[in-house]
């Protein structure tokens, strides 16, 4: 391999999205083509992050949005690292756990138990499935991990079922089946634990059920099974640390920090390639301006407004609505099926999933509902629940939930979300993944969310983003575009 470095002319990349996907891309893209770049990116919000988003209560602060993510997700915790952030360690067996099966009924449930009571209690109910489960989450996970030492040599992708095959021939395979039937026919598992465990873990990380495709659903069992990590302070840090690592390094004519506006259209430009026309959100005022490449670090779902001539975008992915609610207060136990009374002790740090029953209740109003331990336990309020609603079954999602199941509660946030795409086995997955490159420098780095949706996704996907660019750029490789 040749050790002279690429050389690179001045090149313009406008990235539309200030999430972690969007911030990745402009960090990746500094690493690789040092002040070669000019970057300019926009999020339309007021804050970066996307789906990353934190509130301060009190003097503790909560996630409103992707709340963990696991040890073995790479690039999140090395750059948590890396930025000199804190990471909060989220142990899974420290946690008291209640699956819940709908009409007041629990299906399993490890409150007031011991350690050594409460695995005697899993075993006898759910036999070995659990450690089949793991086992094939781990060897699944370590073919994914490959992903971190493909993009290190400087390999690229330009459609996400090329990238999916690269770390194994089974994941473009497990998009095209549902979760439950690879659960039974390819695992040989039980029905219970599917019904009840498996169906809990994708409730709970997707707030969706076993018809999901495969892959996403092996995805949320790696999400439930590992040690769980979050950033001190709110995860959406790592995205503005990424961009400000970025920005500080821009050249004169490009901005030295976020552009806060709405990207209103794509066009063909005049003087670089592409054209982006945006709102800005502090005036108003309609501005646009050129690049020679454009990144799409955002979902182009049902509610997404950016225009593009003659087709060149994708069709819209259907997005899953929901809301994150969270109260402080005391729930009324005995509509999960428990004592109307336990101690705080007891609930402290209790998830609670859902088994396939309990989603066919119509009176259940919620995917997940969990009780948050505060960072600093400094917080004067009562015990924090936050819940992930099922919005189709209700108008008005605090207030039902509130009235529902809290003895005694305060809305302290209720955000709504399309939080991720509706999952379904894929008929053709090769060409149903769609394509990171629509076109000639335009490149849609969120595309692999139809693989998958986490933290560490969007990061991958920045990664691959800012390699597709750096290649296509370098005087090394004049002829390659994309």
């Amino acid at each position: 391999m040749s050790d002279v470095k690429p050389s690179y002319e001045q090149t313009h990349v406008g990235i539309v999205g200030g999430g972690l996907c969007g911030c990745a891309t402009a960090y990746f893209l500094r690493q690789l083509m040092g002040p070669a770049v000019a970057i300019t990116l926009f999020e339309k919000t007021d804050q970066l992050g996307g789906r990353v988003r934190s509130q301060r209560i009190g003097d503790d602060v909560f996630e409103l949005g992707g709340s963990i993510f696991t040890r073995d997700n790479r690039y999140m915790s090395s750059l948590t690292d890396a930025f000199g952030l804190q990471k909060k360690i989220h142990y899974v067996d420290d946690s008291p756990l209640l699956i819940y099966g709908g009409h007041q009924k629990v299906s399993f449930s490890t409150l007031q138990k011991s350690w050594l009571v409460a695995k005697i209690s899993f075993l006898w109910r759910y036999g070995l499935d659990l450690f089949k489960f793991h086992r094939h989450v781990s060897q699944l996970a370590d073919s994914f991990a490959k992903i971190y030492a493909i993009q290190a040599s400087g390999r690229c992708f330009e459609t996400p079922a090329a990238l999916l095959t690269a770390l194994s021939p089974d994941f473009v395979t497990m998009t095209g089946v549902t979760f439950g039937s690879w659960l039974e026919n390819r695992m040989g598992l039980r029905k219970r634990f599917c019904n009840e465990v498996a169906h809990a873990f994708v409730a709970s990380n997707y707030c969706q059920d076993l018809n999901v495709h495969a892959f996403v659903g092996m995805v949320s069992g790696a999400g439930s099974l590992s040690t769980l990590h979050s950033v001190v302070g709110g995860n959406n840090q790592v995205a503005k640390h990424l961009l400000d690592s970025a920005l500080a390094e821009n050249p004169p004519d490009a901005p030295s920090s976020v552009v806060f506006a709405e990207v209103k259209s794509l066009s063909d430009g005049k003087q670089r390639r592409y054209c982006l026309e945006y709102c800005s959100n502090d005036d108003k005022k309609v501005r646009s301006a050129e690049f020679d490449y454009v990144v799409l670090a955002c979902p182009l779902h049902q509610e997404a407004t950016i225009s593009a001539p003659q087709d060149i975008l994708p069709a819209r992915s259907e997005y899953r609505v929901m809301h994150k609610c969270i109260h402080s207060g005391r729930l009324n136990y005995t509509k999960l099926g428990l004592p109307a009374e336990l101690p705080n002790k007891a609930v402290e740090g209790l998830d609670i999933m859902l088994a396939k029953s309990a989603l066919e209740d119509p009176e259940t109003l919620f995917q997940s509902m969990g009780s948050v331990k505060p960072e600093k336990k400094t917080t004067k309020i009562d015990s924090i629940w936050a819940t992930f609603t099922v919005p189709e079954r209700m108008v008005n999602p605090a207030e039902q939930l509130s009235r529902t199941y809290f003895a005694k509660s305060q809305l302290l946030n209720c955000t709504r979300w399309l939080a991720y795409p509706k999952y379904a086995p894929l008929k053709n997955p090769s060409v149903d993944l769609g394509t990171f490159v629509l076109a000639p420098g335009l490149i849609y780095a969120s595309a692999l969310e139809l693989a998958a949706s986490c933290m560490e996704v969007a990061v991958i996907s920045g990664r691959n983003a800012a390699l597709l660019i750096s290649t296509r750029s370098s005087k090394m490789n004049p002829s390659e575009d994309v």
